[in-house]
């Protein structure tokens, strides 16, 4: 005879017992963690607090997106300075390989590739990309130090433009270098001011009119005029001109960004409100952790004694030399060393900061959030812009697990004791004696 089938909560029971083949470790770490969150979202997060979250998602939601837009402008910036100078140094190479080998330098498709690379990122400009797309731009730190070009490389090549080339091909390639190189800026400019159209909503005082005197600077007439006068070939002017402006963009690019992040934190988890960014310990607060406050004096007075120093040692032994100097220094019994120690290890652990994982909408969680939710619902929603999806998740999954015991039920205020007196006899105090005083009627 086959064994009846196993109850909806009985399966989600079986589920976590044994989600990988392993035993109960990580069921009960998910369960605490379903049972923190549960009663947070349900006792700390009021309707009217729920309500300013949102609306702030909202903003930070718009501010990430736009930090997007501008690191992806600012990249593309760079991109296209590298691929112009690349192709430069390609003309360069050709010349002395030539010049070397006797023979008549070939300049025909020579740096094909780099005025294609900028063509590419001119449509690319022009592209409205998903957030998921757009995720990609969120740091650029290590793309942009790969498209830094050294400015002692510049000034070499705008050296070598003062000279008209007597080779036919060359020129050709040269200018399609320059046209091409000026072509983009001209795409990132006019894309810098779109995006600042749509940024500035979020920028106030002095803020926004720093970032606006810098854009105007870029359209200034006298920036745009081009010297012709003298023997130098006209591209070298020109050429000097779109590299002026391009680092002028990418500053004004470089300001909006420094302000966007400044303007965009999102400083903790909206499923466990835990700070990404703990506070720094301090030594009052490890002591009442190790619950050592009448001997606060001693050890704040002591010397060489600070909350780093023992965060920093909170995982090295008792008969470390640094912890034998701190029972020196306050005088603390093995016993009470070892609290304080306890103490700087569970500070240590929560000062550090929780890993964030960033959703494709642009708001932020913690990864153990995540992680549990993800376990949780496949198809799990962001807490802020689907809050009532995530919240009625979170209820369907702590009462399923409630009613297959696999977590507490949450405890209830229990009613005050009341002890019944018999009329008969009179109330009594705490030693058994009779209570005196007037009794009403």
């Amino acid at each position: 005879m086959s064994a009846p089938a196993a109850l909806p909560a009985q399966k989600k029971e079986a589920k976590l017992m044994n989600p990988s083949g392993s035993k109960t470790d990580k069921k009960s770490k998910y369960t605490g963690w379903l049972s923190r969150v549960y009663n947070v979202q349900k006792n700390k997060i009021t309707p009217e607090l729920r309500k300013k979250m949102k609306a702030r998602a909202e903003v930070t939601q718009r501010l990430t997106r736009n930090t997007r837009k501008c690191n992806k402008l600012k990249l593309f910036s760079k991109q296209s300075n590298k691929a112009w100078s690349v192709g430069y140094s390609k003309i360069k190479k050709a010349q002395v390989e030539a010049k070397s080998s006797g023979r008549r330098a070939s300049f025909t498709r020579i740096a094909e590739k780099e005025l294609g690379v900028m063509n590419q990122l001119q449509r690319q400009l022009s592209e409205d990309e998903d957030d998921n797309t757009m995720a990609r731009y969120d740091d650029i730190a290590a793309s942009e130090a790969a498209e830094e070009v050294d400015q002692s490389e510049i000034a070499e090549i705008l050296r070598e433009l003062e000279r008209e080339p007597a080779d036919d091909e060359e020129t050709k390639t040269k200018f399609a270098l320059y046209e091409t190189f000026l072509q983009t800026v001209e795409h990132i400019r006019k894309e810098t001011f779109t995006f600042w159209g749509d940024a500035k909503q979020d920028f106030e005082g002095n803020s926004r009119g720093q970032v606006e005197r810098t854009l105007k600077g870029i359209d200034n007439p006298d920036n745009m005029m081009v010297d012709f006068d003298g023997p130098r070939w006209f591209v070298h002017g020109m050429t000097c001109k779109a590299q002026s402006n391009r680092d002028k963009i990418t500053g004004a690019l470089q300001m909006i960004q420094d302000k966007l992040k400044l303007l965009s934190g999102q400083d903790s988890c909206p499923i466990c409100l835990d700070a990404f960014e703990a506070k720094p310990a301090t030594l009052k607060g490890i002591i009442a952790e190790a619950k050592l406050e009448k001997f606060e004096k001693q050890i704040t007075e002591a010397k060489n004694i600070d909350p780093k120093k023992l965060l920093a040692n909170a995982d090295k032994d008792a008969t470390d030399t640094f912890w034998v100097e701190i029972a020196k220094a306050t005088g603390l019994k093995p016993g009470h060393l070892q609290r304080l120690k306890r103490a700087a290890a569970t500070a240590a652990a929560a000062a550090a900061p929780k890993p964030v994982h960033v959703l494709a909408c642009c708001h932020k969680v913690c990864k153990e959030c995540w992680d549990n939710y993800a376990q949780m619902n496949r198809r799990s929603k962001c807490p802020l812009c689907r809050s009532d999806d995530f919240l009625q998740d979170m209820a369907q999954e702590f009462e399923g697990l409630q009613g297959a015991g696999a977590v507490p039920a949450p405890a209830l205020p229990q009613p005050p004791r009341v002890i019944p007196i018999s009329p008969a006899s009179p109330p009594t105090g705490l030693a058994g004696g009779r209570v005196r005083g007037p009794v009403s009627k």
